[in-house]
C-alpha cells in the first residue's frame, strides 16, 4: 500500500508542475543510479553495466532524471533473469541524447508496449508486484523536460526502454 501512496504522490508531483530543466551529464547521471542499482542486481543474480560512450550534457530537471533512471532500471533487474544482464547506456543521437535501458527478460508484446505507460497497467503474465505506475511517471517525467520515451524489442530478446533529451 505505501508503494501505491508514493507512486501516487509522485505522479501527482509531475501533474503539479515542473522545476526547470538544466545541464545534466548524461554519463554522470547514469553511472551514479546504476552504481546505486548494483547491490540488488548482485542480489538477483543479474549482471548491471554501463556504457557511457558518447554520453553528453543534456536537458534535464536532475531529480527528474534520477527517477527516470531508478524506476527503468528497477524493472529491467525485475524482469532480468538470473545469469544475464542489464545495460544502461547513454549517447549522442541526433538531435536527442538518448539513454537506454535493455534487459534480457521476457520480452513484451507490441500490444504490451504500446500499453505499458498507461496508469495502473501491468503485463498480464507479470511475475512482479507494483502499482502500475511506473512507466507513466517515466513518461510525464521525460514529457516534462521536453524529451520522449519509448520501448522496444531488445535485439536477442527482451525489452529496451529508450529515453530521448534535448542535449545542453
Amino acid at each position: 500500500m505505501s508503494g501505491l501512496v508514493e507512486s501516487l504522490l509522485a505522479l501527482a508531483r509531475t501533474d503539479a508542475g515542473a522545476t526547470p530543466a538544466e545541464p545534466v551529464d548524461a554519463g554522470a547521471a547514469v553511472r551514479e543510479r546504476v552504481q546505486a542499482w548494483i547491490p540488488l542486481a548482485d542480489e538477483r543474480g543479474v549482471t548491471l553495466t554501463f556504457d557511457l560512450n558518447g554520453a553528453s550534457m543534456l536537458w534535464a530537471g536532475p531529480q527528474r532524471l534520477a527517477q527516470v533512471l531508478d524506476n527503468l532500471v528497477s524493472n529491467a533487474i525485475d524482469h532480468a533473469p538470473a545469469g544475464s544482464a542489464v545495460t544502461v547506456s547513454a549517447r549522442q543521437a541526433a538531435p536527442w541524447v538518448e539513454i537506454r535501458v535493455r534487459d534480457a527478460g521476457p520480452g513484451m508484446s507490441e500490444e504490451e508496449r504500446a500499453r505499458a505507460f498507461d496508469r495502473f497497467w501491468r503485463a498480464p503474465r507479470s511475475r512482479h508486484g507494483g502499482s502500475g505506475l511506473g512507466l507513466t511517471i517515466v513518461k510525464r517525467l521525460v514529457e516534462a523536460d521536453g524529451g520522449e520515451v519509448a520501448l522496444t524489442k531488445a535485439p536477442g530478446g527482451g525489452t529496451e526502454a529508450v529515453v530521448r533529451l534535448r542535449p545542453a
